[in-house]
Protein backbone atom coordinates (compact mmCIF):
# COMPACT_ATOMS: atom_id res chain seq x y z
CA UNK A 1 0.00 0.00 0.00
CA UNK A 2 2.74 2.25 0.61
CA UNK A 3 4.24 1.80 -2.44
CA UNK A 4 1.12 2.63 -4.27
CA UNK A 5 1.02 5.99 -2.46
CA UNK A 6 4.23 7.19 -3.25
CA UNK A 7 3.79 5.75 -6.58
CA UNK A 8 0.60 7.93 -7.19
CA UNK A 9 2.42 10.73 -5.40
CA UNK A 10 5.20 10.38 -7.78
CA UNK A 11 2.88 10.37 -10.54
CA UNK A 12 0.70 13.61 -9.43
CA UNK A 13 3.86 15.84 -9.48
CA UNK A 14 5.14 14.71 -12.65
CA UNK A 15 1.14 15.71 -13.74
CA UNK A 16 1.98 19.02 -12.27
CA UNK A 17 5.46 19.25 -13.88
CA UNK A 18 4.12 18.25 -17.32
CA UNK A 19 1.51 20.97 -17.57
CA UNK A 20 3.51 23.51 -16.28
CA UNK A 21 6.32 22.70 -19.16
CA UNK A 22 2.86 23.39 -21.13
CA UNK A 23 1.98 26.25 -20.05
CA UNK A 24 5.43 27.80 -20.20
CA UNK A 25 6.11 26.57 -23.57
CA UNK A 26 2.52 27.94 -24.97
CA UNK A 27 3.29 31.65 -23.72
CA UNK A 28 6.86 31.84 -24.83
CA UNK A 29 5.81 30.32 -28.21
CA UNK A 30 2.58 31.44 -28.78
CA UNK A 31 2.72 34.73 -27.03
CA UNK A 32 5.80 35.52 -28.88
CA UNK A 33 3.48 36.28 -32.14
CA UNK A 34 -0.26 37.29 -31.05
CA UNK A 35 -2.03 37.42 -27.42
CA UNK A 36 -3.16 34.35 -25.69
CA UNK A 37 -6.24 35.12 -24.58
CA UNK A 38 -8.43 33.90 -27.44
CA UNK A 39 -6.43 30.36 -27.20
CA UNK A 40 -6.96 30.11 -23.86
CA UNK A 41 -10.85 30.72 -24.46
CA UNK A 42 -11.27 28.18 -26.96
CA UNK A 43 -11.66 24.72 -26.09
CA UNK A 44 -10.22 22.14 -28.67
CA UNK A 45 -9.31 18.46 -27.91
CA UNK A 46 -5.70 17.68 -27.60
CA UNK A 47 -5.98 16.35 -31.07
CA UNK A 48 -7.63 19.47 -32.62
CA UNK A 49 -4.92 21.55 -30.84
CA UNK A 50 -1.97 19.39 -31.84
CA UNK A 51 -3.51 20.42 -35.69
CA UNK A 52 -3.87 24.19 -34.85
CA UNK A 53 -0.06 24.10 -33.49
CA UNK A 54 1.68 22.43 -35.96
CA UNK A 55 -0.85 24.54 -38.36
CA UNK A 56 1.60 27.36 -36.95
CA UNK A 57 4.69 25.66 -38.18
CA UNK A 58 3.30 27.06 -41.47
CA UNK A 59 3.43 30.90 -40.18
CA UNK A 60 7.09 30.04 -39.04
CA UNK A 61 6.96 28.77 -35.30
CA UNK A 62 9.95 26.91 -34.87
CA UNK A 63 9.10 23.60 -32.63
CA UNK A 64 9.64 19.84 -31.81
CA UNK A 65 7.12 17.53 -32.07
CA UNK A 66 7.21 17.00 -28.08
CA UNK A 67 6.90 20.68 -26.99
CA UNK A 68 3.76 20.62 -29.93
CA UNK A 69 2.37 17.57 -27.42
CA UNK A 70 3.08 19.34 -24.06
CA UNK A 71 1.35 22.81 -25.14
CA UNK A 72 -1.82 20.77 -26.59
CA UNK A 73 -2.02 18.74 -23.29
CA UNK A 74 -2.04 22.28 -21.49
CA UNK A 75 -4.52 23.68 -23.73
CA UNK A 76 -6.69 20.94 -23.71
CA UNK A 77 -6.78 20.71 -19.84
CA UNK A 78 -6.59 24.58 -19.46
CA UNK A 79 -10.04 25.29 -17.56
Amino acid sequence: MRNLITLLIIFSAACAFAASQGEDLFYGKCGSCHGTSLSLGKKKTESQWKDTVKRMEKHGLDISGSDTDKIAKFLAEHK
